[in-house]
């Protein structure tokens, strides 16, 4: 399966606030072009699930993943039900003296094994494109409330 992985570093910021804004999944369409809608619910202690609608190369995307919350750490997330075969990954969090380090790992499988030759690389470059647009929309949001 490919795996997309990208991070940001967020110069002189403290790990709390950082945390919140990536926690925050619901404002995610307001910071980031690509991220139409997210629906959160069920939220039982570090346990959520969330509805997201993305656009990946122009098509939506829709998927309700559960999201596991490990405090300033990281975030834990896999598809339980949607449009791909496989939606799994991580976000992680570290302080690095007065920068935060913010990583974001995603495994996926499109679920069309005849085609994965042709769709996984143009997956792999849309998500990469996705993760970059989420991870520099986090570091902007974090840095204005600095």
């Amino acid at each position: 399966m490919p795996i997309v992985e990208n991070k940001v570093v967020i110069p002189e910021v403290d790990i709390a606030m950082v945390w919140d804004v990536m926690c925050d999944f619901e404002t995610f369409p307001d910071l980031m072009a690509d991220v139409v809608s997210v629906k959160c619910f069920d939220r039982d202690g570090p346990h959520l699930k969330s509805n997201w609608v993305v656009l990946l190369n122009g098509s939506e995307l829709m998927w309700e993943e559960q999201d596991v919350f490990i405090h300033h750490d990281e975030i834990r997330f896999h598809q339980i039900d949607g449009d791909l075969e496989v939606w799994e990954g991580v976000w992680t969090t570290r302080q690095e003296g007065p920068d935060v380090v913010v990583n974001l790992k995603v495994e996926f499988d499109i679920g069309i094994p005849s085609l994965a030759e042709i769709l996984n690389p143009i997956g792999e470059r849309a998500i990469n494109a996705n993760t970059r647009q989420m991870l520099g929309a986090i570091k902007g949001t974090s840095k204005a409330l600095a």
